[in-house]
């Protein structure tokens, strides 16, 4: 009897000694898995480039591209993220492509359009990776500035279907591309705030109520005076039917 009491004893002593052990490795390597995001997002948040009078579209591929490659941890994001990412990436591949055009003799105003549109695109996509890398993610500024990018992109493309029609398609193949991902994240966008509306409607009266119940009020104090000046001319006696008329 007290062999079968120890061995059952040591058995739970054992089960108890490996599920602790278990539950140290998962709490530590979850840890470490924190400290190394952590690590990424702080060191390898953004890598800034000097871009402040970016005027040229061929500088503009080499430029991204330092960036992408200076900030490898936006190919681990995941869910609406990635489409973040799949912009930034479109966006690399767009310049990548005007490069290629020649800008020789080009009409002045084209060539204004050119640069404006070119300096805007920089400041765009460093905003949308640092807005992707925050700690706190704001899904409407993410599709802003999503949505940002995508028409510095249009702005800066236009000017190149004049010089060259013949590129046409393969600039809307891209841009039609980015523009599918910020509609995917306006519908995100759209499907939180009614989940919102849908909960703060739970929690207190929607307006209308709030209004319709509002109008009554002033319509049953009208009533109650109404009523309240009948009732006085209620209370007075009935004229005698036998008294003689004036």
């Amino acid at each position: 009897m007290e062999i079968v009491v120890y061995l059952a004893l040591f058995v739970l002593a054992s089960v108890f000694c490996f599920s602790s052990i278990i539950l140290i490795i998962m709490c530590r390597r979850r840890a470490q898995a924190k400290e190394r995001l952590h690590a990424a997002m702080t060191s390898l948040r953004l890598s800034k480039v000097r871009n402040e009078n970016v005027e040229s579209v061929m500088q503009l591929g080499p430029l991204i591209a330092q960036v992408l490659d200076n900030n490898q941890w936006i190919y681990d994001v995941s869910g609406m993220l990635q489409h973040c990412v799949v912009i930034l990436k479109l966006c690399h591949a767009l310049t990548e492509k005007l490069s290629i055009i020649q800008l020789n003799s080009i009409a002045p105003k084209l060539n204004e359009q050119v640069v404006t549109a070119t300096a805007r695109i920089m400041p765009r996509f460093d905003d949308l990776i640092r807005t992707v890398a925050a700690s706190q993610i704001d899904v409407r500024l993410l599709e802003a500035r999503a949505s940002s990018l995508v028409s510095a992109c249009w702005a800066l493309a236009f000017p190149f279907t004049v010089i060259s029609p013949k590129h046409m398609d393969s600039f809307d193949g891209i841009l039609n591309e980015m523009e599918d991902h910020v509609e995917a994240l306006r519908l995100i966008v759209r499907h939180m705030e009614e989940n919102f509306i849908i909960q703060d409607k739970d929690n207190r009266k929607p307006p209308s109520l709030e209004i319709v119940e509002e109008t009554p009020l002033m319509e049953l104090s009208t009533n109650r005076n109404d009523s309240r000046t009948d009732s006085l001319h209620s209370d007075e006696a009935p004229a005698d039917p036998i008294a003689p008329t004036r």
